[in-house]
């Protein structure tokens, strides 16, 4: 064999061992391609956060104190001496029943010793709490009086049954007419309300300390400068407000229903169109939506069905892409 033939021979063996290499690098480049995109599309998926959309509603609210009015009797001892047979607290009592007894202490032979029994003058709650405010927080006197002085009265809270000796004219309880509703003292700036409040107006307010909302029709009211003073009446008896009386409330302004949404879930696609994306069994899928309402980081939207997973961290996906 001639010089020239080997080498033309080794020429035909480079080509024929680079012509089997190729297919191989290209089927190692697709095969790493594929577990590439795997472990990215993997990565991501982990990093993806969803929420079930949830029907609710979006409130706002403006926050202040009511001042609460009962009709509630004060009974005062008609004697010094010590008490007995007391009727349980909060609970309710018929007309002329017995609240308590009375030992007198004072007095002569023939009255010392005499057990006294004090009956109730109406039909109500029995409640031994007296906060000294009784006199304060009539319908009457709230019309007159100036706010700002009623915020600075204080409650004493006292509890004259614990005492061994009481002194004639004691106030030792307060009988509340259960049958009459519960009244509320508010005041609030003119402009909190879109329109001006009317009389027989039905509010919604919220009591946080119960976590209960009322609906309480306005009953009387009257502007004073920039603030509007209402009173209202809330329909049934709370017995949770028997021996309260300045309470913290929240007065509904405006009250929407919807779908409720994280705000970070919301995006704008090219055409400003807000929208959500979502996950239907792996895919990502867009959807416009309507914001009707925000509070805080929640929003409130029209345009999507209950139990819709969205992805609550969209920039990490695009339309069409697949999560595992």
């Amino acid at each position: 064999m001639t010089i020239k033939e080997n080498i033309k021979k080794t020429k035909r063996r480079k080509k024929s061992s680079k012509s089997l290499k190729l297919p191989k690098i290209i089927f190692i480049m697709v095969i790493l391609w594929f577990f590439g995109n795997a472990i990215y599309s993997f990565v991501i998926s982990s990093l993806i956060q969803t929420e079930l959309a949830a029907e609710g509603v979006i409130e706002k609210n403006y926050e202040t104190h009511g001042f609460i009015i009962r009709e509630e009797h004060i009974i005062t001892t008609p004697s010094s001496g010590t008490i007995e047979n007391l009727f349980p607290d909060g609970e309710k009592i018929a007309k002329n029943n017995e609240v308590y007894a009375i030992k007198t202490v004072k007095g002569n032979a023939l009255q010392k010793g005499q057990q006294v029994s004090v009956k109730a003058p109406i039909s109500g709650i029995v409640s031994y709490n007296i906060d000294g405010l009784e006199s304060n927080f009539s319908e009457d006197e709230l019309q007159n009086i100036n706010i700002k002085k009623l915020a600075q009265l204080q409650p004493k809270n006292t509890n004259n049954t614990k005492k061994q000796v009481v002194e004639k004219g004691t106030e030792v309880c307060k009988i509340i007419d259960n049958l009459k509703d519960i009244k509320c003292f508010i005041e609030f700036p003119l402009n909190t309300f879109n329109k001006p409040i009317q009389q027989g107006q039905v509010l919604q307010i919220r009591l946080p300390k119960y976590d209960e909302v009322v609906f309480a029709p306005v009953i009387d009211l009257k502007g004073v400068g920039n603030k509007a003073q209402i009173l209202v009446e809330i329909p049934r008896m709370c017995y949770s407000l028997i021996n309260e009386r300045v309470i913290d409330i929240e007065i509904i302004t405006k009250k929407k229903e919807g779908i409720l949404l994280p705000s970070k879930a919301i995006v704008y696609n090219e055409n400003k169109e807000s929208g959500v994306y979502w996950k239907n069994r792996g895919l990502v899928l867009w959807r416009p939506i309507k914001v009707i309402e925000k509070k805080d980081n929640i929003v409130l939207v029209q345009g999507i069905d209950p139990l819709t997973e969205v992805i609550t961290n969209p920039k990490w996906v695009k339309k069409g892409q697949y999560l595992y």
